[in-house]
C-alpha cells in the first residue's frame, strides 16, 4: 500500500506576532504486528525570522571567500551584523582556528536595535593551501549566527626577462647616463605586489 505523509499548514497572524511559520507534520508509522496497523506521530515546528543578519554591502550573506592570496599577503575584507530586533544586543565571537590564517581585526561591540557593528577580518596565508573556518557569532536578545570563511594561500611566480637575468650595461664615460631595462612577468592567476631594493648609492651608480 501507498504510504503518505499528511501535512498541515498553518499561518500566524502576523499583525499580532512577529514574521513566523508554523507548520504540523503528521507522519503514518507502520508497525509490524500492531492491531490497528499504523500509529501516527505528531511533528510541530515553527520558523521564525532571524533578528541577527550578517551583512555586506547591504546584501546577506553566510559565506566570505577571499579567493587566491599570495603567501603572507594580506587581504582585509569587511562586513556588517545588522541587529533587527527591538533591543541592545551584545556580540562575541567564538575562537577561530589559532592555526588558521584568518584574524578578526575590528572586535565587535553593543549594537543597538535596528542598527549596524562594522567588522574588519583579515585573511593572510602562511603556505600553499585550501584555508577554511566558521565564525560563530553570539547574541544575548537574538539569535545566533555563523560565517564561513574561506581562501586559498598560492605561491607567486614571478619571471625576470631577459631569461638570464642579467643586464649588461657596457662602457659608459664618466658623466654619462645609459638606461636599460628588466621586465617582471607575474606568472601566477592572481596580482603580485613587489618591490625592488638596491644597496645605498655610496656603493655604486645605479638608480631604478
Amino acid at each position: 500500500t501507498e504510504k503518505k505523509i499528511i501535512i498541515q499548514d498553518e499561518k500566524w497572524d502576523e499583525s499580532e506576532k512577529p514574521w513566523s511559520r508554523h507548520k504540523t507534520w503528521l507522519i503514518p508509522c507502520y508497525i509490524d504486528n500492531y492491531e490497528l496497523g499504523v500509529t501516527f506521530l505528531e511533528v510541530e515546528c515553527t520558523v521564525i525570522e532571524p533578528t541577527l543578519v550578517i551583512e555586506m554591502d547591504g546584501v546577506p550573506i553566510d559565506e566570505i571567500d577571499f579567493g587566491s592570496v599570495a603567501i603572507n599577503q594580506k587581504v582585509i575584507k569587511t562586513f556588517q551584523i545588522h541587529n533587527k530586533s527591538s533591543q541592545l544586543t551584545r556580540i562575541t565571537f567564538e575562537p577561530l582556528d589559532e592555526y588558521g590564517s584568518f584574524t578578526i581585526l575590528k572586535p565587535p561591540k553593543p549594537i543597538d536595535a535596528n542598527q549596524f557593528c562594522e567588522i574588519i577580518i583579515q585573511f593572510c596565508p602562511k603556505s600553499a593551501m585550501i584555508y577554511s573556518d566558521t565564525l560563530r557569532i553570539l547574541s544575548t536578545h537574538t539569535n545566533k549566527a555563523n560565517l564561513r570563511l574561506k581562501g586559498k594561500g598560492l605561491k607567486p611566480t614571478l619571471s625576470i626577462e631577459p631569461d638570464d637575468s642579467f643586464i649588461h650595461i657596457g662602457d659608459v664615460l664618466i658623466g654619462d647616463c645609459v638606461s636599460k631595462g628588466l621586465t617582471l612577468v607575474n606568472q601566477s592567476d592572481f596580482d603580485v605586489p613587489f618591490s625592488i631594493e638596491l644597496p645605498p648609492e655610496s656603493i655604486h651608480p645605479l638608480n631604478y
